[in-house]
């Protein structure tokens, strides 16, 4: 019988929403880190591209307006995990990116940098205006993929922890946005 760590780490593996989330960065990391960083200038271009069309045929209406602010939780989580498969990579039984606290101020820096700019590139386009709130939900989400992927990266993580990581960050982004539409 095995005890200890290795019981927890072994429960882990078994647990589909870990095994899922472990597969998922494996694949990222098999990619060279210059290749994850075109990857993240791409993905900048394309969010960039995303904020030079002119505002949907919401109307303003509530729904359509929460649902745009939402939508910059994916766009902008989905950047972080392409930041964080350009970082360096541990090594050792168990490797993943190196999420130290220099590494995390790092991606969340980059992300927010970038959320300052694309803003500054909306408030300059017609029928486009900028919002501190926008660069809130990006942040928010760029945040719950760095804590979930630091989580999914410890050999010993229960699952039950990665729920109510994947759960708290969701419930920040969907606030994020509702300020942003209830602000912005």
């Amino acid at each position: 019988m095995v005890t200890g760590s290795k019981e927890v780490a072994r429960g882990a593996r078994r647990a589909p929403l870990v095994r899922a989330f472990r597969a998922l960065g494996e694949l990222l990391l098999r990619m060279p880190r210059w290749v994850a960083a075109l990857l993240a200038l791409g993905w900048m271009g394309w969010i960039t591209w995303l904020s030079s069309a002119p505002r949907g045929p919401d109307g303003g209406a509530p729904f359509w307006s929460y649902a745009a602010n939402l939508a910059h939780g994916p766009l902008y989580g989905a950047l972080a995990v392409l930041c964080i498969a350009a970082l360096p990579r541990r090594r050792g039984p168990f490797p993943w990116a190196d999420l130290g606290p220099r590494s995390v101020a790092l991606v969340l820096a980059a992300v927010g940098a970038f959320a300052l700019v694309d803003e500054w590139h909306q408030s300059i386009r017609p029928g486009r205006q900028a919002s501190w709130t926008d660069v809130m939900t990006d942040l928010a989400a760029a945040s719950a993929v760095v804590v979930a992927a630091r989580a999914a990266g410890d050999p010993e993580v229960r699952p039950a922890r990665l729920v109510r990581i994947l759960v708290l960050g969701s419930g920040a982004v969907l606030a994020a946005a509702l300020v942003a539409t209830r602000v912005g």
